[in-house]
């Protein structure tokens, strides 16, 4: 067994262990939160492949929800590897529970299932553990919230500790100041830290920018179509102005550097 893989399997028995209530409590998150899906199935992997999904002996092909794809990631075949082989080794064997978050596989035909094995007395969240060990990001929409903000706390724990691909140079907390950091993460999965400086709106989008130059600094960009669901969280735009945030998302050049989010999950505040 890798210690990674080591790690996943006592963390969580440690939490318990050492009286937790709050850690016990994160890593009930994402397993009691699977009920509001489908069916638990009982399913066995055949094997786990170079992006980290995993082939079931049934054919099906599984992406784990709340899990960013490593495709997204810098440096992506190496990461790959790396999550494949410790996944592989911690489920040689052993069936994993699994329910569907989408009935219909994706263009690539991979099934989005939140997946789960059991941990003594503590069911493990695959996607917590992979994040836990620092091999993997949290991804919004796909889970639920409760399950997310745990996902958010193991990330943020692991990236504190420097664990697994967070001890890598490349795999960092990127600043709104550091523009070339950021053009060179362009369309890749990244976390921005930063204050909204000020508001720009435009008939389909607001812009909460994080410098002064519009159109050339970082930017978080919100869909005029997604506002709602923002202010109905507390998050109206103009409310952000002078609060520090971390967001979390596809980082894209327009010409200048940002990331557009669909849903208030893809925002940690700070303050």
């Amino acid at each position: 067994m890798t210690p990674l893989a080591r790690r996943w399997l006592l963390v969580g028995l440690a939490f318990l262990a050492s009286g937790s209530a709050a850690g016990a409590q994160d890593w009930r998150a994402c397993a009691v939160s699977v009920e509001e899906f489908g069916q638990m199935q009982e399913v066995q992997v055949q094997e786990v492949n170079q992006n980290g999904e995993l082939l079931l002996q049934d054919g099906r092909l599984i992406l784990l929800a709340g899990l960013v794809p490593v495709t997204l990631l810098p440096n992506h075949k190496a990461k790959g590897e790396h999550l494949r082989a410790a996944l592989q080794d911690w489920l040689a064997g052993q069936p994993i529970g699994l329910r569907l978050v989408q009935a219909q596989p994706d263009r690539w035909g991979r099934l989005v299932a939140l997946a789960q094995v059991s941990g003594n007395q503590l069911p493990v969240s695959l996607t917590q553990a992979v994040i836990d060990a620092g091999l993997g990001l949290a991804q919004p929409g796909q889970i639920t919230r409760t399950c997310l903000l745990a996902l958010y706390r193991a990330e943020a724990k692991a990236r504190l500790e420097r664990i697994g691909f967070w001890a890598d140079q490349d795999f960092a907390l990127l600043q709104p100041s550091d523009p070339q950091s950021l053009r060179d993460k362009a369309g890749g999965w990244v976390l921005v830290e930063g204050q909204i400086l000020n508001v720009n709106e435009t008939k389909f989008r607001t812009y909460l920018n994080m410098g002064p130059r519009r159109g050339a600094d970082f930017a978080v960009v919100i869909a005029k179509a997604n506002l709602k669901s923002f202010q109905q969280r507390g998050l109206a735009p103009h409310a952000l102005v002078g609060k520090r945030l971390r967001v979390h998302g596809s980082l894209d050049l327009r010409p200048g550097p940002l990331i557009e989010i669909s849903g208030p999950d893809a925002i940690e505040m700070l303050n």
